[in-house]
């Protein structure tokens, strides 16, 4: 027992030298970069932001905010850029050489691709037609939310990923009540009184249209399906200026993008576990620009990051709590013509 006892001590002591190591090589290395990466990512947390103001001050975490941050582009989303007819120069990942299957294989089949990288792993799925990507919601929504792998369910889809932010006062929000706009399948569902709303939608035609657009606008471009979430990560091929590490620290990581050929990209990076510890927003923007995204933005999430396929969640969400109640998600309905979506594995090159 003394023996257990003494082994137990030393290992704590030796916690404690090696958090102080740590504490001092963060907070009081010449290079800030450690120490703004730790700030930018509590204050990116719902609940953890104490840890920012542990260890520096309100002024220190204000100039740290203002220095890593996403400029917000003022340049509109270009839909003439996306020609979804058009023969894909992605086709050379089908497995035939016949013109005509490769043109068919690029409208029907979803690709599943494991992104691996260094300190974090994820998930992408390529879903060729994205007349097949629409915006689900809870079946209670505005009272309680549902989980993703419950949603895909009751909508009979083949797949998702989580979409929009939600009310979630202490983390104890029940995912009922949506931030911003909630357009799905044509209906209006929640429609904010804000003169500009952070759009992240599909027009009539299958155009992902991202940016800050008014409600108005929003009519006028017939946008069948949508939530609100920013910020942007690319517009008309052109990254999004980030400055620093973006000021969204390391966190679990939702997005959504588009192809020139109209393909449609879910991505969601693991985070907050040993296994996979997240990434910042430039590595996300990095990871859809490697995969050829001409528009692509964020989406919530930290513990709400969850993609569901073929009737099982295939990423590892990071809440202790399981999967989260949600109160919209981007889904794929399942492809008409009978063929089963490939697999694929691959490493992004943007990580060698």
């Amino acid at each position: 027992m003394k023996k257990f006892l003494r082994i137990l001590l030393g290992t704590f002591l030796v916690f404690i030298v090696l958090s102080g190591i740590a504490f001092m090589v963060i907070f009081h290395s010449p290079y800030t970069q450690l120490k703004d990466l730790w700030v930018t990512t509590a204050m990116q947390t719902m609940n953890h932001k104490y840890l920012a103001h542990w260890f520096v001050s309100d002024e220190e975490i204000d100039m740290i905010m203002n220095r890593n941050k996403v400029v917000v582009p003022t340049e509109r989303v270009d839909l003439s850029n996306i020609n979804i007819s058009s023969p894909s120069e992605y086709d050379s990942l089908s497995d035939t050489d016949n013109e005509d299957e490769m043109t068919y294989s690029h409208d029907n089949t979803i690709e599943k691709i494991d992104i691996k990288g260094d300190g974090y792993q994820g998930k992408l799925l390529i879903v060729h037609d994205p007349s097949k990507v629409f915006v689900g919601v809870s079946d209670q929504l505005g009272d309680m939310g549902q989980k993703l792998l419950d949603m895909t369910k009751s909508y009979k889809v083949i797949g998702g990923v989580n979409a929009g932010g939600f009310s979630d006062p202490n983390g104890h929000g029940n995912g009922g009540q949506a931030y911003g706009l909630t357009i799905s399948e044509g209906k209006y569902l929640g429609v904010p009184t804000d003169s500009k709303i952070d759009l992240v939608g599909f027009t009539k035609d299958n155009k992902l249209v991202i940016g800050s657009y008014s409600l108005e606008e929003i009519k006028e471009m017939e946008v069948r399906d949508a939530v609100s979430f920013s910020p942007p990560l690319i517009i008309n091929g052109q990254p999004t200026q980030i400055i620093g590490d973006g000021g969204w620290g390391i966190q679990p990581r939702t997005a959504i993008g588009q192809r020139r050929d109209g393909a449609i990209l879910l991505i969601v990076i693991d985070g907050r576990q040993i296994s996979s510890v997240g990434v910042t927003i430039k590595k996300l923007q990095d990871i859809m620009i490697e995969y050829g995204a001409e528009n692509a933005t964020n989406l919530d999430g930290g513990s709400s990051t969850t993609m569901v396929y073929k009737d099982e969640i295939i990423n590892k969400p990071c809440s202790s709590a399981g999967p989260r109640y949600l109160p919209n998600s981007f889904l794929i309905r399942d492809i008409s013509d009978g063929k089963t979506p490939k697999d694929t594995l691959l490493t992004t090159k943007s990580n060698k």
